[in-house]
C-alpha cells in the first residue's frame, strides 16, 4: 500500500483526522520500529518512507524469528511485557492505519479477517480506556452480518 502512494498524495487527509498521509506513514513506521528495537535490534534508516518501512519491517521479521523470542519480554506501556502481548497493540496500529492509508490514497482497503478478529478480541475488553484516552473515537454500528474486519474498523470509529 505504501508503494502505491503517489507523490501528490503525501499531504492528503486520512481517516485518522489528526494526520495527513505523510504523518500517518511516519507514525506507523515509528510504532513498528519499537518491535525490533525493543528486542535489541538496530533498524537501518532510509531516504524515503518506503525505504524506512522496508528497513523496519525486515528488522522486525528478523528479530521475531530468533529462537526463544516469544519467551522474552520487551517494553510496553506499563513496563516490560511478554513479546506476544507487546505485539498486539502494534498489530492493531498497523491494521487500522494500513486501512487509513488505503482509504486516503484510493488503495486496497481489504483487512485480513483473522488478524482483525485477533485484534478485536484484544481491544474489546479495553473499550472504555481506549475511548477515554482518545485512542479511538465513538464506535460506529457495523452493518448486520459484518465480518471481523468491518467490525474492527467500526469499533475503532472508522466508517468502512
Amino acid at each position: 500500500r505504501l508503494d502505491a502512494v503517489r507523490d501528490d498524495q503525501w499531504d492528503e487527509p486520512t481517516p485518522c483526522t489528526d494526520r495527513n498521509v505523510r504523518q500517518l506513514v511516519d507514525h506507523v513506521i515509528e510504532v513498528q520500529r519499537q518491535i525490533p528495537e525493543g528486542l535489541g535490534s538496530t533498524v537501518p534508516d532510509g531516504a524515503t518512507a518506503q525505504e524506512r518501512w522496508r528497513g523496519v519491517r525486515d528488522a522486525a521479521v528478523n528479530a521475531l524469528r530468533q529462537p526463544g523470542v516469544f519467551e522474552r519480554t520487551m517494553p510496553g506501556r506499563g513496563g516490560d511485557v511478554p513479546v506476544e502481548m507487546a505485539l498486539l497493540p502494534r498489530l492493531s496500529d498497523l491494521i487500522l492505519h494500513a486501512w487509513d492509508l488505503a482509504r486516503a490514497t484510493g488503495g486496497d482497503e481489504r483487512v485480513d479477517a483473522d488478524s482483525a478478529a485477533l485484534v478485536l478480541d484484544f481491544l474489546k475488553p479495553n473499550d472504555e480506556i481506549l475511548r477515554s484516552t482518545g485512542t479511538f473515537g465513538p464506535k460506529v454500528d457495523p452493518p448486520p452480518g459484518a465480518d471481523a474486519a468491518v467490525e474492527l474498523l467500526c469499533f475503532s470509529g472508522r466508517r468502512p
